[in-house]
C-alpha cells in the first residue's frame, strides 16, 4: 500500500514539473513573438557606445560594509 501512493506521489510531481515547464515556454514564446513578427521598419538602431558610457554614469549601489 505504502509503495503505491509514493509512486502516485511521483507520478504526480513529475507531471507537475512537466505542466511548469511547458507554462515557461509558453510564456518565453509569447515574450518573443513580438520580436519575432516585428517588420525591420519596427527595429531601433541602438549604439553600443553610448549604451555602454549610459551604463558607466548610472550610480553604483553601495555595498554594506559587513560584506565587504
Amino acid at each position: 500500500m505504502e509503495k503505491g501512493i509514493y509512486v502516485r506521489i511521483a507520478d504526480e510531481l513529475r507531471c507537475g514539473c512537466a505542466h511548469e515547464k511547458n507554462l515557461k515556454w509558453a510564456l518565453l514564446r509569447r515574450q518573443l513573438s513580438a520580436g519575432a513578427e516585428a517588420t525591420e521598419s519596427e527595429f531601433v538602431t541602438l549604439d553600443a557606445e553610448s549604451l555602454l558610457a549610459a551604463a558607466k554614469k548610472r550610480k553604483k549601489p553601495k555595498l554594506p560594509d559587513s560584506i565587504l
